[in-house]
């Protein structure tokens, strides 16, 4: 395993990854603050959980635009259910930051 630590929101995590991720995760973790940039420009105010949440939510409203781009375009069925699938836990994951806000204020 090796540790990176990325920047998302203006603060520093170490994450663990496997060997050869490093350069993906990075640039995961580049457009996750490019959207949390985005979540704070549209929202001044929020603390950093309201910012990551609205950044999933940024982040799966994308990935279905996509998704239906490709359905109607004629893509095949795999692709549109990988999309689905990567929606739905980008859902989840908005639903526990949320809950996660509301515990914490």
């Amino acid at each position: 395993m090796a540790e990176v630590t990325i920047s998302i929101g203006g603060h520093s995590y170490v994450l663990s990854t496997g060997e050869g991720e490093e350069e993906a995760l990075h640039k995961l973790a580049a457009i996750v603050d490019q959207r949390v940039s985005s979540a704070r420009a549209m929202a001044g105010g929020l603390n950093e959980v309201r910012q990551l949440l609205i950044a999933s939510l940024l982040l799966a409203d994308e990935l279905t635009e996509k998704g239906n781009s490709m359905l109607q375009s004629g893509s095949d069925d795999r692709a549109a259910d990988r999309i689905d699938s990567a929606t739905q836990r980008i859902a989840a994951l908005a639903q526990r930051l949320d809950a996660l806000a509301t515990r914490s204020a």
